[in-house]
């Protein structure tokens, strides 16, 4: 499991240099969730969202890809009905690989009762196995996270947010990567 322990990268609107080209999993949500779909299995759902998020001092006020608050990106809330450790899932279609990938994405944390934002390779026969996570507010910036999936098999990409105690804070995501190879060769 890889998790966020070294102090995150801030950012800017970036666009994103790669040396392999796009895939069916890449998503910056301008236009609906792409090949991403809620789970069923949770308590609620992300929303996709543009511009400030519906409480103070939390979430993005612009998105990563854009830069702006035209721009599209999904969030969590954990204001009401939001009760604490409730879990919102969105998954990948299906991945099926014989070769290294890197996931990349975008994140965005922000509000004091932020809870965690965790990453899960699914196959069909496993609920998911942990493979990345952040705990708690960070800046109101977004930030980068990448992970090599180590490969030879099928799986889905599965994001989770958790709901932490109390009413104040947002976390979201944005620009979903998915490219064959290692990141440090990307």
């Amino acid at each position: 499991m890889t998790s966020s322990t070294l102090a995150p990268v801030p950012t800017v609107a970036t666009t994103m240099a790669s040396s392999s080209a796009p895939s069916i999993y890449d998503c910056n949500f301008e236009q609906n969730l792409c090949n991403w779909s809620q789970s069923i299995s949770d308590e609620f759902d992300w929303t996709r969202n543009k511009g400030r998020t519906s409480s103070s001092d939390t979430g993005p006020i612009t998105d990563h890809t854009t830069g702006t608050d035209a721009g599209f990106y999904i969030y969590i809330e954990v204001s009401a009905p939001r009760k604490p450790n409730q879990k919102a899932q969105i998954v990948s279609a299906n991945i099926v690989t014989t070769t290294t990938k890197c996931l990349r994405f975008w994140y965005h944390m922000y509000g004091l009762n932020i809870k965690t934002l965790n990453v899960y390779l699914k196959s069909s026969a496993t609920p998911g196995k942990l493979f990345w996570t952040h705990k708690g507010s960070l800046s109101n910036k977004w930030y980068q996270a990448q992970v090599d999936i180590q490969g030879n098999s099928t799986y889905k990409i599965m994001f989770e947010a958790v709901v932490g105690h109390g009413v104040r804070g947002d976390i979201a995501v944005d620009d979903i990567t998915v490219r064959e190879g290692s990141c440090a060769g990307l």
